[in-house]
């Protein structure tokens, strides 16, 4: 699971969508990803559609 913010100091955006890019041309991936890129850094964690992707992909994996 990747999550990127627009703003994110730590791991840029642009990192992130290379990453995403190359998981979904990956012919040997064993597990589906999660890639949620919103406005900001690490500061809205706590919004409600965040929080629901990475339940989302802690039910899953």
């Amino acid at each position: 699971m990747v999550i990127a913010g627009a703003t994110d100091t730590t791991t840029f955006q642009d990192m992130a969508v290379q990453m995403e890019l190359n998981y979904q041309s990956c012919g040997s991936c064993i597990s589906g990803g999660s890639f949620i890129f919103h406005p900001n850094g690490h500061t809205d964690w706590g919004e409600q559609p965040i929080l629901d992707s990475i339940q989302g992909f802690v039910n899953a994996y």
